[in-house]
């Protein structure tokens, strides 16, 4: 992701609460955040330990979401992800997490964790579409609601 995709990013998903719901960080009040965001993002491109892809639309070629290791435990990867609303139930995080699950075990990892709040019941869906076992719950501060929310925490062997 480069910041001439702030004004896709912005518009698609960041601005938006429903999107950011149960996410750590709250929506971006303007476009300028998000560029701020990608510059940040940009200077990470050659940082081993960040991997990060933007979710491209097939047909019309938007920038649509984007997945990530948003941490790693005990070395293995945690994959967190944001995807347009407009593209929800489509079977498109399905796709994009499938091909970076697999792109991860290319790299030599053996386990691929996601967490979800347990309220946001279309991740955990995909998560185990995804073929993740439930580990545990635990509470996440998620900023939008400054509380702890249940959260879902699962994981692959790969």
């Amino acid at each position: 992701m480069r910041v001439s995709d702030a004004q896709d990013m912005f518009d698609n998903w960041a601005s938006d609460p429903e999107v950011t719901k149960y996410l750590s960080w709250s929506p971006h009040k303007s476009v300028e955040v998000t560029k701020q965001l990608l510059a940040l993002w940009e200077k990470q491109i050659d940082d081993p330990g960040v991997i990060r892809f933007g979710i491209v639309h097939k047909e019309d070629r938007k920038v649509i979401g984007t997945i990530d290791i948003v941490r790693y435990i005990e070395g293995q990867p945690e994959i967190g992800y944001c995807l347009s609303r407009a593209y929800w139930r489509q079977g498109i995080m399905t796709e994009a997490a499938t091909a970076v699950i697999n792109r991860l075990k290319i790299l030599g990892f053996t386990k691929v964790y996601i967490s979800a709040a347990e309220a946001n019941i279309a991740s955990n869906k995909t998560i185990q579409k995804l073929g993740l076992k439930f580990v545990d719950q635990t509470f996440r501060y998620v900023q939008k609601v400054n509380d702890y929310v249940p959260t879902n925490n699962y994981v692959k062997n790969l």
